[in-house]
């Protein structure tokens, strides 16, 4: 009788065990992975995926604070260096050990003059080991905020990429290959385990994990799903547990429907107009020998000319708030009372064309992502519809992501709409990633090439200072300058809309990265 018990009892928990091994996630974005080079694409939907399988230093957490990650402790031991305590049981997904080496390794890598992402850590000038498991990290000039840079400069093993070759980064804009671009090894809650650019990446658990997921997930299979429709219906088919984002028109459908949900929220994403301010004239535009878009009357007349209401009511059915200012509420740094917009006006748009020398406006080119944000394609419609009421005639053109910013980055475009997303909930990312001048690391999405001398040399204060009283006042004056020189036309910021199976649990934050380990399948 004991006997046939502990058969029992066994068989029982084997069968739990198979069980909770079956949780199985399939979602869809609007974009693929461009990349899973872990310094290759400063694009939020690949560096989220690409967050399943590596790691920083540091991390956000569900109540949006930064805290330890591979890092066990760190300390600001002088104004430009910071102090990195590794924790000791880490190790990739191919079973080495993390050590002080791959994290030198790592940050000079994503410093480098290839890295996609070295213009959000622009102030890191080098790392240096101290013994196995310390590692300092100088800054070019003192940095107060270092720790919420370090999210996003993901770890990559050293031997590991000397073995295959990958030792330095590949932008994904420049459409160069390593073993890294489709291969990984991490140390983080997932491992790749298959990659097919275009239809599926998918990754496995790490029972390795030196972490503990509070989620379920044991499989997780992303597909990429440009078409609204039909990610809508896979969704509904069953096809896939989850997707994003919602096509704004479907949302309350969608939350209607029985056996479904939608968790909607405030992102920390800015959608702008970008104008060409680097060359002498438009390289897509009728006028010749010159450039509108160096003159600020003509700048301010476009942003009059754009109704931001009329778009999030009609276009974007209220899932956004217009803005005048690069970042959102909830970053270190807003002030509300500089978060208001010029008048929509036509009429002094049209004057203020005039005043610049063109009464009878001009014809240019317009680019836009189909892929990225909420919308986009209707955004940009709406928009061209808007200027041309003042005798801008837009021609826009609509382009998958990757072919999008390699334009925009490589200042080819003379008009665009983008997207920026504040990834440290401080005003100085947009500030230093989006508007300064691009040079230096810093500005790597400023496709516009706006320059303002003035703005840098604030830019430059915020990085260092350590007194909160006067950093908000740099801050300001810089969101001012902003603001009078229109350096970029702002919108509003996006919503958040996940559409998911009413079985699926899962954590939002206003960064828009979903984490696998946070996610609980029923």
């Amino acid at each position: 009788m004991r006997h046939w018990l502990i058969v029992f009892l066994v068989t029982l928990l084997v069968s739990s065990l198979a069980t909770a091994q079956e949780h199985v996630f399939r979602f869809a974005n609007s974009a693929d992975v461009l990349t899973m080079d872990p310094h290759g694409a400063l694009v939020v939907q690949t560096q989220m995926v690409q967050g399943f399988v590596y790691e920083g230093l540091t991390r956000i957490n569900q109540r949006l604070g930064f805290e330890p990650a591979l890092a066990e402790s760190y300390v600001r031991i002088a104004p430009d260096v910071w102090r990195f305590k590794l924790r000791g049981n880490v190790r990739f997904h191919d079973g080495s050990q993390l050590t002080a080496d791959d994290v030198v390794f790592s940050v000079r890598r994503a410093i480098s003059q290839k890295s996609a992402i070295r213009g959000i850590i622009s102030t890191i000038s080098d790392a240096r080991k101290i013994d196995d498991a310390t590692v300092d990290i100088a800054t070019s000039r003192p940095n107060p905020i270092l720790d919420r840079d370090l999210p996003l400069l993901y770890i990559i093993s050293k031997p590991w990429a000397e073995a295959h070759g990958a030792t330095e980064p590949i932008d994904f804009r420049f459409g160069a290959d390593n073993f890294a671009v489709n291969h990984a090894n991490g140390t983080g809650p997932f491992v790749l385990k298959e990659r097919i650019a275009g239809e599926r990446t998918v990754l496995m658990r790490n029972p390795g994990w030196w972490d503990v997921a509070p989620g379920n997930v044991t499989e997780a299979v992303f597909r990429p799903i440009r078409s609204a429709p039909t990610r809508m219906a896979a969704l509904l088919s069953g096809t896939i547990d989850m997707m994003e984002p919602v096509p704004v028109q479907d949302i309350e459908h969608l939350a209607r429907t029985p056996g479904f949900k939608v968790l909607r929220g405030p992102q920390a994403r800015v959608i702008y107009i970008g104008l060409d301010q680097m060359h002498d004239e438009l390289p897509e535009a009728s006028v010749k020998g010159r450039n509108p878009f160096r003159d600020v009357r003509v700048r301010r007349a476009l942003y009059e000319a754009i109704d931001v209401e009329t778009i999030r009511h009609s276009v974007l059915y209220d899932n956004s708030t217009p803005t005048a200012v690069p970042f959102w509420p909830g970053a270190q740094g807003y002030t509300a009372a500089l978060d208001e917009r010029l008048s929509f006006d036509p009429a002094a748009a049209r004057r203020l064309l005039a005043e610049a020398g063109y009464p009878d406006g001009f014809e240019v080119g317009m680019d836009c992502a189909n892929d990225r944000d909420v919308s986009p394609e209707e955004i940009c419609q709406a928009i061209a519809g808007m200027l041309a009421q003042i005798g801008v005639k837009v021609s826009v053109v609509v382009r998958p992501t990757s072919q999008f910013l390699a334009k925009v980055l490589g200042h080819k475009s003379s008009l665009y709409v983008s997207g920026w997303l504040d990834a440290t909930f401080d005003a100085l990312n947009p500030l230093s990633g989006l508007i300064a001048t691009p040079k230096n690391g810093r500005g790597p999405l400023n496709g516009g090439g706006y320059s303002n001398p003035e703005l840098d040399a604030l830019i430059d204060r915020i990085e260092v200072e350590d007194d909160p009283a006067k950093r908000q006042q740099a801050v300001d004056q810089a969101v001012r300058l902003y603001r009078d020189d229109v350096a970029q036309i702002p919108l509003h910021h996006q919503w958040l809309a996940w559409g998911m199976k009413a079985t699926v649990e899962l954590v939002q934050t206003p960064d828009d990265i979903m984490r696998l380990q946070w996610v609980t399948v029923k």
